[in-house]
């Protein structure tokens, strides 16, 4: 028999959406190499980019020499809106805008790349310099993707106009120099925007040679390109790049994958994640709802996709979500598909039993889960469990399929759902002001006559 399964989860990861990396000219930008700049700039705009507690405020401060970022007095210490401030330095008027941090769990992704782009518009026409902020002591594998998160935003040229600003270096044991050419992820970093690299202390608030020693490193890259600096059409047409990439990418990812496991014909169908912040909520609705005609006359499993390690607030929504858009009926022909299962410390029965929240998650779906390792691809015992328990779902479900008219109809109840809710919404509207006009409608009126007798 064939089966047609359908993945549904929170978060869809564009795999093999990178772009394009610019490989610098090693020779024209070699640290080493550098000279004085012949023609310094009477004004340059800089972009602080990090992760949140690298210090990037404090290296705002640090450039402007100033107590506090700005005129604005924070009450957080979290960066969570971009701001501006300005100064001169050194004769020269320098402009710093700060960012909220890359992988701040306190925003939506959405709406940080949103404030995080608005960076550019603040530096208007365009900042010369985008300061890429790492701590000199810690160096993690999730900050090693932020060069390429800052080229998927700006585009593939962005690193032609970046430097790497280590904070923290009263920690430094050794010459910063020795320390990135023995690890070979610091060396790599660095390469990235072309070797340019500064290190702040930002506690010796009096070392203003660090300063000047940036500004020169920055007035060298401005000469390397052309005297020119990053714009705002650079950024529109990345922009405009990257919705095309994305667009492209999610056509390619969601169209139905046939094959064949042990003798037997697999179809299998993806989907955005259901909170996917690069779509509106109507065209991700829409989009995952298409996969029910992709899997035509319907599929047999819906595969709802959580890592083990993470079950968040918002996660909990799902089942309840996929019953809105699909029926009260899905949740027969569901199974919870746990991912990272090397992630596990303990049997994944104990997890359950021992967390509610996950409890009562597969208990929604019939008590049906299965976990996967998708880095042991060699592992095919994994699979076939899952197939197994897909085939003795079938069986329970009297050995049919969700269909395209369950759907239909599901269609049907929730906009008959939504309208019955607006007409009482408004019928609550009216009743309040009846209410309202009939305690206190002859005040009302009495006072109109007052208005009109004095007019």
């Amino acid at each position: 028999m064939a089966v047609r399964a359908h993945v549904l989860y929170p978060h869809h990861p564009l795999d093999g959406g990178r772009l394009t990396r610019w490989i610098p000219d090693s020779r024209a930008n070699r640290q080493d190499d550098q000279q004085t700049p012949a023609v310094s700039l009477s004004s340059i705009r800089i972009v602080l980019l990090g992760e949140t507690g690298v210090e990037k405020s404090a290296c705002g401060k640090t450039i402007l020499g100033q107590k506090e970022f700005g005129s604005e007095k924070r009450q957080t210490v979290v960066t969570t809106e971009c701001s501006e401030a300005h100064t001169t330095v050194s004769g020269r008027s320098v402009s710093v805008v700060d960012t909220p941090g890359f992988f701040d769990t306190q925003m939506r992704p959405g709406k940080l790349m949103t404030e995080i782009a608005r960076s550019v518009y603040l530096s208007s026409p365009g900042p010369h310099a985008f300061l890429i902020v790492f701590r000199v002591d810690r160096f993690t594998e999730q900050e090693q993707q932020i060069p390429q998160m800052i080229e998927m935003m700006f585009g593939q040229e962005v690193l032609k106009y970046s430097i790497i600003l280590f904070t923290h270096g009263d920690l430094l044991d050794e010459p910063l120099e020795e320390l990135i050419e023995e690890n070979s992820r610091l060396r790599h970093l660095v390469q990235q925007c072309g070797n340019r690299y500064q290190v702040f202390n930002n506690r010796d608030e009096n070392n203003r040679e660090q300063v000047n020693d940036l500004l020169q490193k920055i007035d060298t890259m401005i000469e390397q390109n052309g005297g020119g600096h990053y714009s705002n059409q650079m950024f529109e047409d990345a922009q405009r790049f990257r919705q095309a990439e994305e667009q492209r990418q999610r056509e390619k990812s969601w169209c139905p994958l046939h094959i064949t496991v042990s003798g037997r014909k697999i179809s299998v169908v993806d989907t955005p994640g259901l909170f996917d912040t690069e779509m509106s909520p109507e065209e991700l609705m829409t989009e995952i709802a298409r996969s029910v005609y992709l899997s035509s006359p319907g599929p047999h499993a819906f595969l709802i996709v959580f890592r083990v390690d993470r079950f968040t607030e918002q996660e909990q929504q799902i089942p309840q979500m996929i019953e809105m858009m699909f029926g009260q009926e899905v949740l027969k022909y569901s199974i919870i598909l746990f991912t990272h299962g090397d992630l596990l410390d303990e049997p994944l029965e104990e997890l359950i039993e021992e967390n509610s929240r996950l409890r009562h998650l597969v208990q929604q779906c019939g008590n049906r889960y299965q976990v996967f390792n998708n880095r042991d691809e060699n592992n095919r015992e994994q699979v076939n469990d899952l197939l197994q328990k897909i085939d003795t779902m079938i069986e329970q479900n009297g050995g049919g399929h969700y269909s395209n008219q369950m759907f239909e109809d599901a269609q049907r109840f929730r906009q008959a759902e939504e309208q019955r809710q607006r007409e009482q919404e408004e019928r609550s509207e009216n009743t309040d002001f009846t209410q309202f006009f009939t305690k206190y409608g002859h005040n009302l009126r009495m006072s109109a006559f007052a208005v009109g007798r004095s007019s």
